[in-house]
């Protein structure tokens, strides 16, 4: 008897974490970062971040990790760049920045 309702526990808990890691799955797609397209306002290059401007006027933190196809991690003021855009916990930042000039 006892060995019985374990394993109706067991299978309930089971059943219990597919669904939530279902539901997490799921949530995950409603946070895909959007490609868009901006301007540098600043990138120290010995500090390894910087600023960029969205078309839509939004701020967006990048740093140099982020940086795609250079040469070396740097980001010149006035330079178009496409990157994703992703929000974060301090707030948007910038992923696989690409120059666009």
């Amino acid at each position: 008897m006892f060995f019985c309702g374990v394993l109706g526990y067991l299978e309930l808990t089971t059943r219990f974490m597919c669904d939530n890691i279902c539901q997490l799955m799921n949530r995950k797609r409603d946070f895909v970062a959007k490609r868009t397209t901006g301007v540098v306002r600043w990138f120290d290059g010995s500090r390894g971040y910087g600023y960029i401007d969205t078309n839509e006027g939004e701020e967006v933190f990048v740093h140099f990790s982020a940086l795609i196809g250079f040469d070396a991690p740097l980001l010149l003021v006035g330079d178009q760049v496409e990157f994703h855009l992703e929000q974060t916990a301090i707030g948007p930042q910038a992923s696989d920045v690409s120059r666009l000039n």
